[in-house]
């Protein structure tokens, strides 16, 4: 019976996280990736005359600032993506935050922004800031929010985002 109740808990924790088709995960692990995904979804849901975040390649660009990031902001960030994900039954809600109905993810997450618990609410705070910010970059995003854009003609991506590029197209088995 033991060893039943441990396996069914193991499995809550890693089973059902899967990459959809053209989805590459290189900072992230798979799991957190499905979590943002989740999260982009609730946060920069394609709505009045704004683009979807997931379809604009939010989830992607945060996966490649994780990737390019130290050691250590690697691994506290994945730690606050697991954490979100699990502590749902805590506040009230029945499964993992990246299982439940978009209406569950939104009033599970302004629990977390309103909770008493300081590393909750950074946790929370720092991938609403991540996934907002990485939204309002888009183009697509700037003509819904009446921005023009950028004064340089064409801006140059940084050596980490270049290779980040290779590296997700060659796990695509695109061509570099």
């Amino acid at each position: 019976m033991v060893l039943l109740s441990a396996g069914g808990a193991l499995s809550w924790w890693t089973v059902g996280y899967t990459l959809r088709e053209g989805e590459v995960a290189l900072g992230l692990s798979p799991k957190a990736y499905c979590v943002v995904r989740s999260l982009v979804e609730l946060l920069c849901a394609g709505s009045d005359g704004l683009p979807d975040g997931v379809a604009e390649g939010v989830v992607e660009r945060i996966d490649e600032e994780v990737w390019s990031s130290d050691d250590g902001t690697r691994e506290d960030l994945e730690s606050a993506i697991q954490l979100l994900e699990h502590l749902p039954p805590w506040f009230g809600f029945g499964g993992r935050l990246s299982g439940l109905s978009i209406e569950q993810r939104e009033a599970c997450f302004v629990r977390y922004l309103q909770c008493d618990d300081t590393v909750i609410v950074q946790a929370a705070t720092a991938l609403k800031q991540m996934a907002h910010f990485f939204f309002f970059t888009r183009d697509a995003t700037w003509g819904a929010i009446g921005y023009d854009g950028p004064w340089v003609a064409a801006p140059k991506l940084p050596d980490s985002g270049v290779r980040y590029r290779q590296l997700a197209d060659e796990a695509r088995g695109k061509p570099a």
